[in-house]
């Protein structure tokens, strides 16, 4: 078998190292374009059908189930970003787990988010007007004043 020469050797070996490091670089690998967080966008999807759009908790679930009110100052002085995070991916009582849903970094935005949802202004929902009662038999509905002229 002849024997190669140094330079000869180094450029086989450069070859080869070439070679495999390109076969292990596939798309399948790739992380794809870089999208930014939206934690408001997050909260809104997967947050506010029992917390509120505001973070003080939606009346209608306060009503069947406990729901933590993220505006409470007692709870606020507690909780800091990082049990925040592992209750979003663990889940906790009656809470879902999302964890598999969402990636870390969505997951520390939307922590630093709820955090600061004490900051904002709260959300009402309108009211419809209440119900009148029907006038009795033979009396006569009220109606409204005539209209000021100005």
């Amino acid at each position: 078998m002849p024997s190669l020469s140094f330079s000869s050797k180094l450029a086989h070996l450069t070859t080869m190292a070439l070679t495999l490091g390109l076969a292990a670089c596939t798309t399948a690998d790739d992380a794809g374009v870089a999208v930014p967080v939206e934690p408001a966008r997050i909260y809104a999807q997967n947050c506010a059908r029992c917390h509120g759009l505001d973070g003080r908790g939606d009346a209608e679930a306060k009503k069947t189930m406990p729901v933590r009110d993220f505006t409470d100052h007692a709870w606020l002085a507690q909780a800091n970003s990082e049990s925040i995070a592992r209750t979003i991916m663990g889940g906790k009582n009656l809470m879902p787990a999302f964890g598999g849903a969402l990636s870390n970094p969505k997951i520390q935005a939307l922590s630093g988010y709820v955090k600061r949802l004490h900051q904002m202004p709260a959300v009402t929902t309108p009211q419809a007007p209440a119900p009148t009662a029907p006038a009795a038999p033979g009396s006569q509905a009220p109606t409204a004043a005539p209209a000021a002229k100005h």
